[in-house]
């Protein structure tokens, strides 16, 4: 069974609709942005939460050779979702000891991603604590 040893862990405040957060650059401390070249991100699980207002999260990771954070140039990796009422989202990525979620092969400018999207456009305030490690 692998150890995901590394995390990323932060918060931010969201205004739009669809915002896109560089997970390694706003994570304390700060790491793996971009992806270090001839690694792959190995997801292990997560959590996600919001205590102001229901907002959905994806993880994505940048297609080969891109680095903006957008639909386009990104894949999804995992997703989730947040209430108020019910609490955190926790995200099992490797589910039953199978590698589910494994990002592109880094090579210098590949970044991993949150992208928030909610239904309002109200200041709300959310979390991240993403456990993973490299592929072997």
């Amino acid at each position: 069974m692998p150890f995901f040893e590394r995390q990323l862990v932060g918060s931010g405040n969201t205004v739009a609709k669809d915002d896109w957060y560089d997970l390694g650059t706003l994570s304390s401390p700060a790491q793996d942005s971009p992806i270090p070249t001839g690694k792959k991100i190995w997801l292990g699980f997560s959590y996600l939460y919001s205590p102001d207002k229901a907002m959905e999260f994806e993880i994505r990771c940048n297609k080969t050779g891109l680095s903006t954070g957008t639909v386009a140039n990104t894949d999804p990796m995992a997703r989730g979702a947040s209430d108020p009422g019910s609490g955190s989202n926790v995200i099992d990525s490797y589910q039953n000891g199978y590698i589910s979620v494994l990002s592109t092969t880094g090579a210098g400018v590949e970044k991993v991603w949150l992208r928030v999207t909610s239904g309002t456009n109200t200041v709300a305030a959310f979390t991240w604590q993403i456990f993973y490690t490299y592929d072997a």
